[in-house]
């Protein structure tokens, strides 16, 4: 465990505890209905950080070669305590246990926290989105990210 920080699986009855993390993360945050909808489809899945409280989610989209990171985030008092690296971990532990060639998710440009994590973890840069992120001083970029995901077989 990282920090007293340990992960269960996101299901559709999560969905209000799903919104109000969200909630602290962006500024037009999903609501319930939103995850209850998601998280009842079959090819998605997530985990939700847990210490003190409910602190941080993933959700995931699952496609037949690769899985996107739908929505990421952690609340401000679980920031830099472990809670993202164990949610993005986890995701990749999900895309290597399906045999998928990859996981990729969005960033926002100015969002450097979150950049350092995803290149510690091993994502880099493979497209943008200009305007994609809705904030009161304008719009801002997307930074697309991904992370092959190479399922090692044992050696004999």
């Amino acid at each position: 465990m990282s920090n007293g920080i340990r992960l269960t699986l996101l299901g559709a009855e999560h969905a209000e505890i799903a919104a109000a993390i969200h909630a602290t993360a962006f500024a037009e945050p999903w609501p319930a209905e939103a995850f209850s909808k998601l998280l009842s489809e079959p090819l998605r899945v997530g985990a939700l950080a847990l210490a003190d409280y409910p602190c941080g989610l993933i959700l995931l989209q699952m496609t037949p070669d690769e899985a996107e990171v739908l929505t990421l985030a952690v609340a401000p008092p679980y920031r830099r305590l472990g809670a993202g690296r164990r949610l993005v971990e986890w995701a990749v532990n999900v895309v290597e246990r399906a045999k998928l060639s990859r996981l990729v998710l969005e960033v926002n440009e100015h969002n450097l926290a979150a950049r350092g994590l995803y290149d510690q973890l091993g994502f880099v840069e493979v497209g943008q989105r200009s305007g994609y992120y809705l904030k009161a001083q304008g719009v801002e970029t997307a930074l697309i990210l991904a992370r092959s995901v190479v399922r090692q077989e044992p050696t004999r």
